[in-house]
């Protein structure tokens, strides 16, 4: 199905009107069939088309990642960055591939530059974390983590995370948790249905 969608999307872009459009459909539809070279080609005329588009220019960003060309992604990331410079995650975006370089340092001052201008923006704070614990300062990164947390209590992946790291047992086992012969009791006391 995949591959007659591509065809109708080509047929689309060959049409005079909004080929950006077909040509960032085209560009996902290669990203889908495992086809980098194609996809970039794809979103660099759909970015040709429509150049205030920062999902394009993401799109390009995302393909450099995934084939590990980390310095063609970082400079995609400061193009896109001076194109959107208001953009919260043209920052972000610098940052996630600094920490994919372990550039530690660089994507540290990412997020500081970025803290001044939303510092209540938790997923600052928890790729903040992020890498202070891959470069091993495992307090600082429980701080950040216990920021974003802060700011975004009802993430449940987060707060799990951090109660892995901390080590702490989850009250929900401890509050239910039964021993073999507590369950046995209940079960014995339930009789049969």
């Amino acid at each position: 199905w995949t591959a007659d969608a591509l065809a109708v999307a080509l047929d689309l872009a060959r049409a005079p009107a909004d080929r950006g459009a077909s040509w960032r459909q085209i560009g996902s539809l290669y990203k889908t069939l495992n086809q980098p070279d194609r996809a970039e080609q794809a979103f660099k005329k759909a970015l040709d088309l429509d150049m205030d588009s920062y999902w394009i220019m993401d799109q390009l960003i995302d393909l450099a990642v995934e084939q590990r060309e980390l310095d063609r992604a970082l400079d995609r990331v400061r193009l896109r960055t001076r194109w959107f410079p208001i953009t919260t995650m043209g920052v972000l975006r610098e940052a996630e591939v600094l920490l994919a370089r372990e550039d530690y340092a660089g994507a540290l001052a990412a997020f500081e530059r970025q803290l001044t201008v939303s510092p209540e923006y938790w997923y600052i704070h928890k790729l903040r974390g992020d890498i202070e614990y891959r470069r091993g300062a495992r307090a600082a990164a429980l701080r950040s983590y216990h920021a974003a947390l802060d700011y975004k209590p009802d993430n449940a992946p987060l707060r799990e995370y951090v109660d892995y790291l901390e080590r702490r047992p989850d009250p929900v086992f401890e509050h239910f948790g039964l021993t073999d012969a507590e369950v046995e009791r209940i079960l014995a006391e339930a009789g049969s249905p």
